[in-house]
């Protein structure tokens, strides 16, 4: 949406120089001077004006177009980043899940299928951002924040479910040392 403001400011500057060159605006000498070489002389430097101004615009258009690629560039290159290091805190939760016991591990498993939903959801959002044109940049850049959004919320999800289950477990062992201790006696 941002390069369509951008157009239609540059739109609205070129109307407005050549509606200024239009009106004479070169010094007061304009067709109004009644002198045929002068209407001529004026006329022809408003057409190189009008020429040079919409020369200028597409120069600005161009460079707003350049602008918004290098965004767009940098937006994705800082989300593959993001993605990479969430990938690897992922594959970190995967290993601590897979060394708890059975019982803890089912108590997992739904938020684990969540952030593996999440995940491809993203991919996909994200695969769209990577080949979207200027049209469509905006609405899908937000599709694929709220993507990342939910993802970053499911991978939280299991982070604490999983401190939840560990310092329930650990609370639980001294009682069982405890008890264990006391039998032998």
């Amino acid at each position: 949406m941002r390069s369509r403001h951008w157009y239609t400011w540059l739109g609205c500057l070129a109307g407005v120089v050549l509606a200024a060159a239009g009106c004479g605006g070169s010094g007061g000498t304009g067709t109004s001077s009644g002198a045929g070489g002068a209407s001529e002389e004026s006329s022809s430097s408003r057409t190189v004006t009008a020429h040079k101004v919409i020369e200028e615009a597409g120069e600005a258009a161009d460079a707003a177009k350049e602008l918004a690629a290098k965004q767009r560039d940098e937006f994705i290159a800082g989300m593959q980043d993001q993605l990479a290091k969430l990938d690897e805190q992922t594959s970190g939760l995967q290993e601590q899940v897979a060394a708890l016991p059975e019982s803890a591990r089912e108590k997992l498993q739904p938020a684990m299928d969540e952030l593996r939903e999440r995940r491809n959801q993203f991919a996909e959002k994200f695969e769209g951002l990577q080949s979207a044109g200027a049209e469509t940049w905006e609405q899908v850049q937000k599709e694929a924040s709220e993507a990342w959004s939910g993802l970053t919320q499911a991978a939280e999800k299991v982070r604490e479910r999983l401190r939840q289950i560990t310092s329930a477990a650990s609370s639980a062992l001294p009682e069982e040392a405890h008890a264990a201790g006391g039998t032998q006696t």
